[in-house]
């Protein structure tokens, strides 16, 4: 084992310090108590942490502002498979810390849907000590702690952090975790769930919590616009629009859905098309258009499903634009959808890509990212990063 950590030592710029000697000591031992491959991976992330990519991470102000092809390419770097991955087990041991269960976070927004409740936070809590009595459980006001708290717990080894909320929510934390070996837990408490509805999660709290236990992994693909990610999709146009209006709304006391529909006739109203200039796919385009909906993969447009993707990892995004068209064409949009008969509408433009470009002559830009809207300056550089985020899914989906 000595031998093992002291020959590797190059490789990884790592010292061969007592820490390490000590881990190596334990590795045969954790081997013979059979552990898990959740287990394992624990033990290889608890070593890979020293790497300098988490000197670097820390250091940012926020982490779903930094270059994300950077981020995911230093990860990536620094994240090699170490001959004794093992170790994990006596190096947690060593510092007090003797459960796997203790390497596990769960992040949960108090203003996401159910979360609002206090007896659905109690039973969050005791569904989750039911099965992992060593779990280290959050529960934020402020989405900026989500981030915040999500760093945290990569610095203090865990090696699955788990997103209880939104689809806002858990693109916080998956910003954090995208291109490392820490695995994405979700449960899907939010009011429409898309990312967990296109993975298979199930919507019932205590059926997703076991998800977390017995679920697999897969890597699926992330979007990233000028250094933010986006995991479901991005919009311009009217749907940002909608957005802004319906949170005005709702800091007036009015509910959720009642809020959308007038935001929706509101701005249908008022609204003015955007005039960009795209590149993708090899194409150069020069539209006016009300809407821009950029998946991360390929959407259902049409029929039942209407809104859904089957795949997440399929490393690409599908750019989908609309003519010059009025309210009253828009709507005519809907029902073409509707009845599956969209690609037959002249007003509708669909484009498979893995990177493309947007501008515009406005300083800036109101775009949504999965369903949050924020502010961008153009040009706005979109690409696909394959296979970037792990997340813990069912084993059938």
């Amino acid at each position: 084992m000595l031998g093992v950590s002291a020959c590797n030592r190059d490789r990884f710029g790592m010292k061969c310090d007592a820490e390490i000697v000590r881990a190596g000591i334990l590795a045969a031992h954790a081997k013979t108590q059979g552990w898990s491959l959740v287990e394992i991976e624990h033990v290889r992330y608890c070593i890979l942490r020293r790497s300098p990519f988490h000197q670097h991470a820390g250091s940012a102000e926020d982490g779903r502002e930094q270059g994300t092809t950077d981020l995911i390419a230093r990860r990536r770097e620094t994240q090699h498979d170490f001959p004794t991955i093992q170790c994990h087990f006596l190096l947690c041991f060593l510092v007090g810390q003797n459960s796997v269960h203790s390497a596990i976070h769960v992040i949960a927004n108090c203003k996401a849907g159910r979360m609002a409740a206090a007896e659905e936070r109690d039973k969050l809590s005791s569904l989750l000590r039911a099965i992992y009595p060593d779990v280290i459980l959050h529960f934020v006001t402020d989405g900026r702690e989500v981030v915040k708290l999500a760093r945290e717990a990569m610095q203090n080894g865990a090696t699955l952090i788990v997103a209880a909320g939104g689809d806002g929510t858990i693109n916080a934390v998956a910003s954090v975790l995208v291109g490392t070996e820490t695995i994405l837990g979700v449960l899907p408490v939010g009011t429409l769930n898309h990312f967990g509805r296109d993975l298979g999660i199930p919507e019932e709290m205590d059926e997703a919590i076991k998800n977390l236990k017995e679920g697999s992994e897969l890597a699926i693909d992330v979007g990233d616009v000028n250094g933010r990610i986006f995991l479901n999709n991005l919009g311009l146009g009217l749907y940002p629009e909608i957005v802004r209006r319906r949170e005005e709304r709702q800091t007036r006391g009015e509910s959720k859905w009642i809020a959308a529909a007038l935001a929706s006739i509101r701005s249908l109203r008022d609204y003015h098309r955007l005039a960009l200039q795209i590149t993708a796919g090899g194409k150069e385009l020069s539209r006016k258009t009300s809407i821009v909906f950029l998946g991360n993969n390929e959407y259902t447009i049409e029929g039942p499903n209407i809104g859904t993707r089957t795949r997440l990892d399929a490393g690409i995004m599908c750019l989908y634009l609309t003519g010059e068209t009025s309210a009253l064409k828009l709507i005519g949009l809907s029902v073409s959808a509707l009845l599956g008969i969209l690609p037959l509408n002249p007003n509708y433009e669909k484009i498979l890509t893995g990177d493309l470009w947007i501008r515009s002559r406005h300083r800036f830009l109101n775009v949504t990212l999965d369903g949050e809207v924020i502010q961008l300056e153009p040009p706005l550089h979109c690409r696909v990063h394959p296979k970037a985020l792990r997340v813990r899914v069912p084993k059938e989906r």
